[in-house]
C-alpha cells in the first residue's frame, strides 16, 4: 500500500485539540450523533479564563465508539526502532495516533521549543508525508502535512519527561472507530445536563470515583467569571476562551435540530430562533475580541463584557423553555435510571 487517508471531517469544536480529534472522526459515522448531541451541554472555567466541555480532555477514551489504546513510549522503541514504520503500519490497522511532538521541527528556522499534541491520519509513501491535524500550523485547526524526516525528529524530540499527555503518564494513543457499540440519544440525561449547566452545578462532583472534584464555575456562571477576568485584565489577549464559548452555541443549535428532528422537541424552530439570538451575541463578542487584538480600547473590552451578560440572560430563558418543550419518550434503561435515583426531571 502506498498511501492511506482515514476519514477525516472538518469538526463542529474547534477550540481544544482532543475534542476537534475525536469529532473529526466520529462525525463521518451518523450513527454517533445520538451520543455527540446527548454530550457537550455542561461548561467549566477554571482561573477565570480557561474553559472547557464537559467531557474534557478524557473525551476520546470515554467515547463509545473509539476503540483506545495507550502506549508507553519504551514500549513502542521496544517493538520498533523506525517510528515511520510503526505510524504507517498503525494507519493500514485503521488506527489515528495521537501524542505529544516537538513541532518546532515543522517550521523552518524556528528554535523556540514547541512541544504540543499532534493528529496523525495518513501517509504517502512515494511522497514521504504523514498528513496530520493541530492548531500549531494556522493558529486554527487545520489538516496539514509534514514529512518522514520531520515527523521523526519530532517523535524523538520528546522525552519521556515532557510527555505531559494523559496527566503526565506521556505515550502514543491509537485510536479507532469501534462500530460494534450502541447510544441512545439520552433526552434524560440532556435535561439533566442542561439543569446542571442553568443552575451552574459543579457536574465533576459526580465523577469523584475516578478523581477528585474540578474547582472552578460551571454552567451560566462561567459568563459572569470570564466577563469579571476580562474586567480585571482587560489587556487579556487569548481569544480561545470567546471561541469555546461559540463552539458551545453552535453545538447546542444543532442540538436543538436534531432534537425536533427525531420528536424530543416540541416548537423546535421558535427555540432554535430564539436561542440564535444568543448565538449571535457571542459570535459578536468574539469577533470584537479579535478586534481589539489590533485596536486594544476599553470601549470594546466594556462592550465584550455586556455582550456577554446579556447572552447570559437570553440562554437562562431560551433554554428554560426548551427545558419545558422536551419529549420524555421510554426505553428501558432510562426508566430504571429513573427508578434508581429517584431523580424526576420534569
Amino acid at each position: 500500500m502506498h498511501s492511506k487517508i482515514l476519514p477525516m471531517n472538518y469538526p463542529p469544536v474547534t477550540s481544544w485539540t482532543w475534542h476537534a480529534n475525536l469529532l473529526s472522526v466520529i462525525t463521518n459515522y451518523e450513527e454517533t450523533n445520538d451520543w455527540l448531541y446527548s454530550n457537550y451541554i455542561q461548561l467549566v472555567c477554571e482561573g477565570g479564563s480557561y474553559i472547557d466541555f464537559f467531557p474534557r480532555a478524557t473525551a476520546k477514551q470515554d467515547c463509545p465508539w473509539t476503540y483506545n489504546q495507550i502506549i508507553k513510549r519504551e514500549t513502542i522503541e521496544l517493538l520498533a526502532k523506525d517510528i515511520c514504520s510503526f505510524f504507517i503500519e498503525s494507519i493500514n490497522m485503521d488506527n489515528y495516533i495521537f501524542g505529544v511532538f516537538e513541532q518546532s521541527f515543522f517550521f523552518k528556522g524556528c528554535d523556540t521549543p514547541l512541544p504540543h499534541e499532534l493528529f496523525i491520519y495518513g501517509y504517502d509513501l512515494e511522497k514521504r508525508l504523514f498528513y496530520v491535524a493541530d492548531f500549531t500550523f494556522k493558529d486554527a485547526y487545520s489538516y496539514e502535512t509534514v514529512t518522514f524526516e520531520q515527523l521523526e525528529a519530532a517523535y524523538w524530540g520528546i522525552g519521556e519527561d515532557r510527555d505531559y499527555n494523559f496527566d503526565g503518564r506521556g505515550g502514543i494513543e491509537l485510536l479507532s472507530f469501534y462500530s460494534k457499540t450502541h447510544y441512545d440519544f439520552d433526552v434524560y440525561f440532556v435535561a439533566e445536563s442542561i439543569k446542571e449547566y442553568i443552575h451552574s452545578t459543579n457536574t465533576s462532583d459526580k465523577y469523584r470515583m475516578f478523581k477528585n472534584s474540578t474547582p472552578g464555575e460551571y454552567g451560566l456562571n462561567v459568563y459572569t467569571t470570564l466577563g469579571t477576568f476580562l474586567e480585571e485584565n482587560p489587556d487579556f489577549r487569548d481569544y480561545k476562551p470567546l471561541h469555546i464559548l461559540f463552539d458551545h452555541k453552535v453545538l447546542m443549535l444543532e442540538r436543538i435540530k436534531f432534537m425536533g428532528m427525531h420528536g424530543f422537541l416540541s416548537n423546535s424552530e421558535e427555540i432554535y430562533e430564539q436561542y440564535t439570538a444568543v448565538f449571535e451575541n457571542i459570535r459578536n463578542a468574539r469577533n470584537l475580541f479579535l478586534k481589539k487584538l489590533f485596536k486594544n480600547s476599553a470601549t470594546i473590552n466594556n462592550r465584550i463584557i455586556e455582550i456577554l451578560h446579556i447572552a447570559q440572560n437570553k440562554e437562562k430563558e431560551v433554554l428554560q423553555l426548551l427545558l419545558d418543550n422536551l419529549i420524555y419518550k421510554e426505553a428501558a434503561a432510562h426508566r430504571n435510571w429513573m427508578d434508581v435515583t429517584g431523580t424526576k426531571l420534569k
